[in-house]
């Protein structure tokens, strides 16, 4: 296409919306601001400045900040429950737990396939980088069921920049950098007409992508944006790039939209947030900037300096280089110490390093990240429970993450169950296994769930939290041995363990779930012992019985050949 053509080209309705978002980014200084966060915390911290041949030293302790934080928050594992809350219909209740179980069966698959563990750890990291961090959900047509990708701040507007509330949006849009061969691919597989698609042309808008290798494009790529929008209660949605029309208005049939929003930390009135590694920026310059001053002011004077006459010495150099030959001119070389002389040196005030370690361990405690938060705890010396108390206290600020995270996951939870709803033609198929108790074999089958009973059910959402920290599978250890030396480990006392069990709460640290296992096997075990007994028994019986039965026949027989003998005689 002709540089002639490009001036009679006209933008797309869904690009002048973008770019409204991305001019009122722009005044925020969110790009630049979202890439010196991520310059921060990687370490590139001198960016742009003029040190002339001083190496540019630096202690990174935001990188540890945010590194504790992360990881107390990614210390669990998570689980999806979906649980009936309709309790008015009887048939329902019946019925709720079943499809309650083969929903968490999906959920589960769905999970492992999106390697959502691995996403969670990424999303929580971004987001204590830069403020927030956003999941996009959308359907694979090839798999049958959701995929997940994970976006920068940078690759959404949001229609209203005042609100964290996803829900409450009046539109948002997704920017997605893609090459122009891809794009045109993408954009015949939904249908757009060929003299459209010659309107799918490079560009150079990449300046709002985040990172600075993200600038520095190998191929020529197009931007192209994905607009969600309600009506009614209804999603819809519209795709194009800066001057061609991919799809016009098009309905989903979700109720909610696609994306979830991951805040790190709230602030008032505004959608974006507040992240950790920008609290502490210029914290960390002063730090930088004093490990500098000392760097010259040590190496100006901790050390002693050659003083020499050059009109004296002719080779100034060669004070360099250990055992060389110094020639002078003029003077005795008895007289060369009158020449060459060196400076005293002198000792820096101990001041400056106290004030940038106060500095660093000041920054770290009042961010919540001291020792205790990083773990530095000799194990050895405290026992699992006061160790994970130690831990439960220096975590106390952050339960709002924790809190939020949690919640962020609901939000994923709902919309998946609104997805596969929308993309059912009338009910959901899921495939379980099953396995006969009585041989042990395991088959596979495919349950449909009807969407009416799904949608009668009103279910709701809980997740599960699983501990995986080291400390934890410590304690639990040790909670499991001391049980183990107990009385209530006895077989007489089955009983009473099974009451204690039962009062645990299902986040103890004491693993519930384990135990109840384990008493259901002993069950097992005992009534597979007293059945081996009863039926021992029976045989015995049996085999009384039957001996009984021969002794009686003998002696009747014996009884009947005397009466015959007496009758002969």
């Amino acid at each position: 296409m002709f540089d002639n053509d490009l001036k009679e080209l006209v933008e797309t309705d869904i690009w002048t919306l973008y770019q409204h978002g991305v001019d009122y980014n722009n005044l925020r200084n969110m790009y630049d601001n979202t890439d010196r966060n991520n310059e921060f915390y990687n370490g590139d911290q001198w960016k742009h400045a003029k040190l002339g041949n001083n190496p540019p030293l630096q202690l990174n302790y935001i990188k540890t900040i945010v590194k504790t934080k992360v990881s107390t928050i990614n210390q669990n594992l998570w689980k999806i429950v979906y649980d009936n809350m309709n309790f008015d219909n009887e048939e329902i209740i019946r019925e709720g737990k079943k499809v309650s179980k083969l929903l968490n069966k999906k959920a589960e698959i769905t999970w492992e396939r999106n390697k959502m563990d691995g996403k969670i750890r990424k999303i929580v990291r971004k987001a204590g980088i830069n403020s927030e961090s956003v999941l996009y959900n959308f359907w694979f047509d090839k798999t049958k069921d959701i995929r997940t990708e994970i976006l920068s701040k940078n690759d959404i507007i949001f229609g209203d920049e005042n609100t964290p509330e996803i829900e409450e949006q009046p539109y948002i849009i997704v920017k997605k950098r893609m090459t122009i061969l891809k794009a045109k691919e993408y954009a015949k597989s939904m249908g757009c007409p060929d003299d459209r698609i010659e309107f799918i042309i490079g560009d150079a808008d990449n300046l709002e992508e985040a990172g600075e290798k993200t600038k520095d494009e190998k191929d020529n790529k197009v931007t192209v944006l994905t607009e969600f929008w309600k009506e009614k209660g209804t999603v819809y949605y519209r795709q194009g790039t800066r001057y061609c029309v991919i799809n016009e208005k098009e309905n989903t049939g979700y109720t909610r939209y696609p994306v979830q929003h991951y805040l790190w930390e709230e602030k008032e009135g505004d959608s974006r947030g507040v992240g950790e590694v920008e609290q502490h920026i210029e914290n960390q310059l002063e730090v930088n900037r004093t490990l500098m001053r000392r760097s010259i002011v040590g190496k100006n004077t901790a050390y002693p300096h050659p003083i020499v006459n050059t009109e004296v010495v002719q080779n100034v150099d060669a004070l360099k280089k250990p055992g060389a030959t110094i020639k002078i001119s003029g003077k005795n070389v008895q007289d060369v110490k009158d020449a060459i002389g060196f400076t005293n040196t002198t000792q820096m005030s101990s001041d400056i390093k106290e004030l940038m370690n106060q500095l660093i361990t000041l920054d770290k405690e009042l961010a919540g990240a001291g020792d205790a938060a990083t773990g530095n705890i000799n194990p050895s010396s405290a026992s699992g429970r006061a160790i994970l108390a130690m831990q439960e206290a220096a975590n106390q600020p952050m339960i709002e993450q924790q809190s939020a995270l949690k919640d962020f996951i609901e939000e994923i939870a709902l919309c998946w169950l609104d997805m596969w709803i929308a993309h059912a033609d009338y009910s959901i198929k899921i495939i379980d296994e099953e396995i006969n108790d009585q041989t042990g074999d395991s088959s596979y089958v495919v349950n449909e769930i009807p969407i009416v009973l799904i949608q009668n059910m009103n279910p709701t959402v809980k997740i599960e939290i699983t501990a995986k920290g080291a400390y934890d599978k410590y304690a639990k250890e040790q909670s499991l041995e001391n049980l183990a030396n107990s009385n209530l480990f006895l077989p007489q006392n089955a009983q009473m363990l099974e009451d204690y069990v039962e009062c645990l709460d299902d986040d103890s640290n004491m693993p519930k779930a384990t135990l109840l296992r384990l008493i259901k096997k002993r069950k097992e075990r005992q009534n597979r012992i007293a059945q081996m007994k009863a039926n021992g028994q029976l045989m015995q019986q049996q085999v009384q019985q039957f001996l009984n039965e021969q002794q009686n026949q003998e002696m009747a027989n014996m009884m009947q050949s005397q009466s015959q003998q007496i009758v002969n005689q």
